[in-house]
């Protein structure tokens, strides 16, 4: 089972969205500006963007759910730190969301 794996320590998964929090503002920039090279109008990157941030929405959902199943002393998982991961994944969704309203308002 997946829930088996040590990809879902809870240290190991609190580690990959806090490096994906760290990163995000520098790769969305990136992102932006490659759009911004072959499609000249806010709106349209905006409309190609919403995709991805569904996705991304969908992925943290399913995350919010494991974490949400995992049992206290299983796998280094407990209250304090299912709070910071959850609060870790708030900050990612919200980051993604206001570049995309940001693009859109261009």
């Amino acid at each position: 089972s997946l829930k088996d794996k040590p990809c879902m320590e809870g240290e190991y998964v609190k580690a990959v969205f806090t490096y994906t929090l760290d990163q995000l503002p520098e790769k969305l920039s990136e992102v932006t500006q490659q759009m911004s090279l072959y499609l000249e109008n806010p709106a349209t990157q905006s409309i190609l963007l919403k995709p991805v941030i569904r996705k991304i929405s969908r992925a943290m959902e399913d995350a919010r759910r494991f974490i949400g199943e995992s049992v206290d002393g299983e796998h280094s998982w407990n209250t304090e730190l299912r709070a910071k991961v959850l609060k870790t994944m708030h900050d990612i969704e919200s980051s993604v969301k206001n570049a995309a309203l940001k693009l859109s308002s261009r």
